[in-house]
Parts: structure tokens; sequence; C-alpha cells
């Protein structure tokens, strides 16, 4: 499903949920980082260029729209296409997450092979 050669990072403070999507991406063949915290994630992203990031909302030291416009904000040749996962199933928080320009938008808990196909996707946008 994926090539090896894709990096994502999550930045997530969960370790649980982390550790669950560092295996299932790892098992689909992806490289992962992850960061537990909003301005750690904004760090690995600068020095790891990842293709995609997944994005938990809830951050011990930020908000995730915060970090979210900060990625999407980087320069196009590393910008990298956000995911963002959620416990808030509120419309106007995925409203938000989208048009602070995230790829897409799921809801914990999430089903494998749809997370899966959601992080193909968003390492296959060009631009």
């Amino acid at each position: 499903m994926a090539s090896s050669h894709k990096q994502i990072l999550i930045i997530e403070d969960s370790a649980p949920i982390a550790m669950l999507q560092k295996a299932l991406l790892e098992k689909a063949g992806y490289t992962v980082e992850h960061a537990e915290t909003g301005l750690g994630g904004l760090e690995s992203a600068t020095l790891i260029k990842p293709a995609a990031v997944v994005l938990d909302l809830t951050l011990p030291d930020t908000d995730g729209i915060t970090v979210l416009k900060a990625l999407r904000g980087m320069p196009a040749e590393i910008r990298p296409e956000v995911i963002v996962l959620s416990a808030d199933d509120g419309s106007a928080m995925k409203a938000g997450a989208i048009d602070a320009g995230a790829f897409g938008f799921m809801l914990k808990p999430f089903r494998h092979e749809e997370y899966l196909r959601m992080v193909a996707a968003s390492c296959t946008v060009e631009g």
C-alpha cells in the first residue's frame, strides 16, 4: 500500500493511540516519527520533512489548530499534508480543521483500513 520512503509524523499526546498508529503505519511500509506535543511536532516536522502529519487537536502545550496552521504555512517544497485525528466530533471543530488546511478529518476511535487509506491518499498529493 505504501512506499517505504514515505515519512509520517504523528503528533499525539496519548501514548497508546500513538503506538497503535505507529504499528499500523510501519506494518504498511511507512517510516514513522512521533511527537507528544504541538511544539515538539513542529520542530520534528521541520527536521524530518514528513509527507504527512497525523495531528491530534487536543495537545498539552498548544491547540491543534495552531499547529495545523503552522504546518500548512511551511514552504511548499516541505509542506506536509495534515490529517486531523480527534475525539471531538463537533461539526465546528471539523470545519475549523478543514478551513485551516487539513487534508482530512477522522474521529477516534478509527477504523484501521480507513485510516490507512487516508494516509496513503495524503501522501500522493502533489504541491
